[in-house]
């Protein structure tokens, strides 16, 4: 007589449960068909909403962007709408903890960086009209400040509709000066 701990009545009862995995699936009624179609569709109502914008770039910036590419030259790389917390980071964070969202939802139009090695030289803002509220005045002397702070040059380029690659390139230059004095 087999016991029911006995290893031979355990690799029996194994047998039977991968002879049960094998069998092709049998019919499972209607009740599973209308289950199998609500949940499907709960699924497909729980997919996350995100899409790809059409218009990652505004047109000013996209202008702009193929004229700072063609000053900046092979040695620059142009990194378009970066944040602010991801160019910099907060010293001393746990003393400084309300600084860092100060910045989370800020970015700078354009960082410009060294093609080997992906440091941040220079910033660039694009001041279209918008520049000239209130509100973003005061948004915009904030974000010097912090360029300032960190010793990163920032540049504020008016947007117009067209421009001088000779002119940017010049402007570019004169920001990588070190400081004289």
């Amino acid at each position: 007589m087999l016991h029911s701990h006995s290893p031979w009545n355990r690799a029996r009862h194994v047998d039977e449960e991968n002879e049960m995995a094998n069998e092709p699936k049998q019919n499972r009624g209607c009740l599973f068909a209308l289950l199998s179609k609500i949940f499907a569709r709960t699924e497909h109502k729980r997919s996350l909403p995100y899409r790809v914008r059409d218009d990652f770039l505004s047109a000013a910036e996209g202008s702009f962007f193929h004229v700072l590419q063609s000053a900046a030259g092979d040695g620059m790389v142009i990194c378009p709408k970066v944040g602010l917390t991801d160019l910099f980071f907060v010293s001393r964070p746990n003393e400084n903890y309300a600084y860092r969202g100060r910045i989370s939802q800020k970015h700078v139009d354009f960082v410009v960086c060294d093609a080997k090695t992906m440091r941040p030289l220079l910033g660039i803002e694009l001041d279209d009209a918008s520049h000239d509220r209130a509100d973003r005045k005061l948004r915009d002397a904030f974000v010097d400040k912090v360029f300032q702070a960190a010793a990163l040059p920032l540049v504020h380029i008016r947007a117009q509709r067209a421009y001088n690659v000779h002119s940017i390139r010049d402007e570019i230059s004169r920001a990588l000066q070190p400081p004289t004095g």
